[in-house]
């Protein structure tokens, strides 16, 4: 069945209403307004029709009955077909949309899934609007449960119409009818900073957004008092006289003082954030269970970074929030970097020279008692300084966000920072002193179960004085090897890395741990990271180390240990005649199988520091790194400790692998790494460590 023509007339104006009288109204309101306004339009020569919500009494009135060959999907199980019907008021036309599965009610308002039936009805109004054979020149709503349309038509209106379609917003000032997380509206496909300052919606909020996008607003203060309505179709033949003189081309011809501008988290030019729920509009397509969420992010000639199958509110909702977190300059930036990453040409410039293993000083288990004795001498002014980037947990087969020094060691019925207090609390005995710990943590949950397994483990005995956290902010998010965002294929969250180790050196000096470690006297700071399971300071060995430290001037001491041969890692090199730490993947290939070839020692990642060495306000550079995670090739960005290596006076030093090393991360296998750490104590043992 098709619609009855749409008579030849100076205007087509849609008022849009969740009732109407006589059968869908709940007193004066919106229903006598949208009823009476129509009536005088259609007086002046304006064609002025009503839609309206199909609630029971609206279906009993029988008119002729139309399916639309769309559907609205408001969650994977609820692909809803948008039924439309065509009646008669006297001389007003008017059409219901609805389906009996949210309208065939007994009450019009305030049912449990409000939300959900005012989305549905936008959405359904929409398409509607967008296939029936008289266009909206101007679109007319009434009351907080239409404004959503006012922001749809100003976001969306020239692609759906392929023209701005003006709306006027009468605000009715309602009573207050139900409340609803904002989490609800994702369905809506507008974003939720349209919302804010508001935590969760209700009919302020929405009415609000009605404001702010709406061409013009009128404000009806009491509408019992209101008896005709003649007044009322004057007033809007004027509006629609100034609103269509202007040539409409989207938000640069808004009058900034009507609404706010409008501002998605995407930039608009790069596709506004637009959902598969809203983009079944824009493309006049039926909406398939496996729509597709399209971001497009800031770079130049930038693709488009598909999102499948995201059609639950949940995940939809944390998608959002994820893209949130996202500098986009910054991405744009580093897709640009990953997209030309190359392992042959590397990422560094200038005059590189690896150095070869006997260029290197050594220092072993020989014993050196007077090496030992200056390293017992400084014990008292070491600190420790633990780094916990959460990385790497995939290789213990535990998913983030746990972190890694959390992870228990069964076998050793502790932790990995069970193991650094047990060594810590052995260095006290030994220096008769309290050693104190600094530890960077990752912002967030990563953080907060690091901060709940101190306290859970009563700090393992260490007084809570003398640990120290301060956070590392900020994460990057994973690009997989097309340059687009990375996902998790099973949770269908956006990929994100923390920003590497590198902030240590920035974040011990700005969050104050500086000048609270100068406070305390301390000289030095030995700094590894959680995983290490050697990384001790209470050996003979590290004794030898932090003496051969302490006498000479160098502001940075970088144990070095024998590579395997699947390992890769910080190299140590000359740059531009200054010797310094670089990665493997910042290197040339040619340069890194040379390092492999000439069996070059890579870095363990244990620091000793002089307090100098942090100082000065070091801005670590930010690399991208090849990662493969749970099978899958990404791209991260990182930064490094190794790199301030390039900044202050460095020393490097061959140290036995077994003594200093022991990761699993680089041995993949937590069951070999401890069988490693056992026998290295049993090895301490037997040499009357």
């Amino acid at each position: 069945m098709q619609f009855s023509p749409a008579k030849k007339a100076l205007l087509n104006v849609y008022h849009i209403s969740w009732a109407l009288q006589p059968f869908a109204h709940a007193g004066p309101g919106p229903g006598f307004f949208a009823c009476g306004i129509p009536a005088e339009l259609r007086k002046l020569g304006i064609n002025c029709s009503v839609v309206i919500p199909e609630h029971r009494p609206v279906s009993t009135h029988k008119p002729a009955f139309l399916t639309l060959p769309h559907s609205v999907q408001l969650a994977p199980e609820k692909l809803l077909p948008v039924n439309v019907k065509e009646g008669h008021l006297g001389d007003i036309q008017f059409f219901s949309i609805g389906n009996p599965a949210l309208f065939d009610r007994e009450k019009i308002y305030a049912e449990p899934d409000e939300l959900l039936r005012i989305i549905f009805f936008s959405l359904g109004t929409l398409l509607f609007l967008q296939n029936h054979a008289a266009p909206p020149d101007v679109v007319v709503c009434h009351d907080w449960q239409t404004g959503l349309i006012p922001a749809y038509l100003k976001i969306h209106g020239e692609r759906i119409f392929a023209r701005a379609v003006p709306s006027i917003f009468y605000n009715y000032k309602s009573p207050f009818l139900g409340i609803f997380p904002l989490a609800a509206l994702a369905p809506a496909g507008l974003g939720f900073e349209h919302f804010s300052p508001f935590p969760n919606l209700s009919m302020i909020a929405i009415a609000e957004v009605a404001r702010r996008f709406a061409d013009r607003v009128v404000e009806i203060e009491d509408p019992a008092k209101v008896t005709s309505f003649e007044e009322f179709a004057r007033r809007e033949t004027g509006l629609f006289r100034t609103l269509l003189a202007v040539p409409f081309l989207g938000m640069e011809h808004a009058d900034p003082s009507a609404r706010l501008a409008f501002q998605s988290f995407l930039p608009e030019e790069k596709l506004d954030a637009v959902s598969p729920y809203v983009a079944q509009i824009v493309r006049g397509n039926l909406l398939a269970p496996e729509q597709t969420l399209l971001i497009l992010t800031a770079a130049e000639n930038s693709q488009a970074c598909v999102f499948k199958d995201i059609v639950n509110f949940d995940e939809l909702t944390a998608l959002l929030k994820d893209l949130q977190q996202i500098d986009w300059a910054e991405l744009a930036a580093f897709r640009k970097r990953a997209l030309a990453f190359s392992p042959i040409t590397g990422q560094i410039e200038g005059e590189i020279r690896i150095l070869k293993p006997y260029e290197l000083d050594e220092i072993g288990p020989i014993e050196d008692t007077e090496l030992e004795s200056a390293g017992l001498a400084e014990l008292p002014f070491l600190a420790r300084g633990t780094i916990i980037t959460g990385a790497g947990m995939e290789f213990l087969g535990t998913p983030s966000p746990v972190s890694i020094g959390a992870y228990p060691i069964c076998e050793l019925n502790t932790s990995f920072l069970g193991i650094q207090a047990a060594d810590i609390l052995a260095a006290q005995e030994i220096s008769a002193t309290i050693i104190h710990w600094f530890i960077m943590i990752p912002a967030g949950e990563r953080g907060r179960i690091v901060r709940d397994h101190f306290t859970a483990s009563q700090y393992f005995g260490l007084d809570s004085n003398q640990v120290h956290f301060f956070e590392q902010p900020g994460v990057f998010p994973l690009l997989d090897r097309s340059g687009n965002l990375a996902r998790d294929p099973e949770k269908k969250r956006l990929l994100f890395f923390g920003s590497g180790h590198g902030q240590f050196p920035l974040l011990f000096k700005t969050s104050g741990m500086l000048e609270l470690a100068m406070k305390l006297g301390i000289r030095h700071l030995f700094c590894s990271s959680d995983s290490n399971l050697a990384a001790d300071i209470s050996s003979p060995l590290y004794r030898k180390i932090l003496g051969r430290h302490a006498r000479t001037q160098f502001a940075a001491t970088v144990e070095l240990v024998n590579q395997r041969a699947i390992e890769a890692g910080g190299i140590p090199v000359m740059l531009d005649g200054i010797p310094r730490l670089l990665e493997h993947f910042v290197l040339p290939e040619e340069l890194t199988e040379q390092a492999r070839i000439w069996e070059t020692p890579f870095n363990s990642c244990n620091f000793t520091f002089r307090l100098g060495a942090f100082a000065f306000n070091y801005a670590p550079p930010v690399w991208v790194r090849p990662n493969r995670i749970r099978g899958r090739k990404y791209f991260e960005q990182a930064t490094l400790l190794g790199d301030i290596t390039g900044n202050v006076r460095t020393q490097f030093l061959r140290v036995p692998r077994t003594q200093r090393y022991i990761n699993p991360l680089r041995l993949v296998l937590l069951k070999e790494a401890v069988r490693e750490f056992l026998e290295k104590n049993h090895l301490l043992r037997t040499l009357n460590y």
